[in-house]
């Protein structure tokens, strides 16, 4: 049964995303920057919803919690790969956020694969991308690995203290590495 309603599905390039928005604390930011977050595989963008307030106000950006093709209130459409799903990302930031703003993204597991493939692109000005890989199954409470890092997760977000990650560059992963270990100022 599953099969043949997969089997069925329209084939689309391009979808409009469903998405929740979380507006800055003070009020409507549409020349600050923009913070996407995307789910992981079987989820939706109510994953993000304990977080997003919060992630607001910390950074004083509008967050745009985003259901990806083929998961929550998104149309279901064929391709489901990768490359698709970043392009359904892109015509987001397109219709719903412009393509001078700025725009941050958070992904987890699938979502994070698709926020790093959606960064590469040079379609939109996406400045950063946070990717954690998280299990694809509603916990009652964020991963325990995620709420220790969250001040580094938003010192990276910001480019606090000349902590700035840019596409293409080689030592990504020993910033990353730098910025997670324990400081005397957290």
């Amino acid at each position: 049964m599953l099969y043949r309603r997969l089997h069925t599905l329209a084939r689309k390039e391009v979808v409009d995303l469903a998405y929740s928005h979380t507006c800055a604390q003070s009020g409507a930011n549409s020349v600050g920057p923009a913070l996407i977050t995307l789910h992981g595989l079987f989820g939706s963008k109510s994953h993000f919803k304990p977080l997003a307030r919060s992630l607001a106000s910390h950074l004083k950006a509008d967050v745009y919690s985003v259901d990806l093709r083929n998961h929550g209130d998104s149309p279901m459409a064929k391709p489901y790969d990768y490359l698709t799903l970043s392009k359904d990302v892109i015509h987001f930031v397109k219709t719903q956020i412009g393509l001078e703003r700025p725009i941050q993204m958070i992904g987890f597991s699938i979502g994070g694969k698709v926020a790093l493939i959606s960064a590469l692109s040079n379609e939109c000005n996406i400045r950063g991308c946070i990717s954690i890989d998280i299990p694809p199954y509603r916990t009652p409470v964020f991963d325990s690995i995620l709420v220790e890092n969250y001040k580094t997760i938003v010192r990276i977000l910001n480019g606090n203290d000349g902590l700035v990650i840019k596409k293409g560059e080689t030592d990504w992963k020993k910033k990353c590495s730098k910025a997670s270990k324990p400081t005397s100022a957290m």
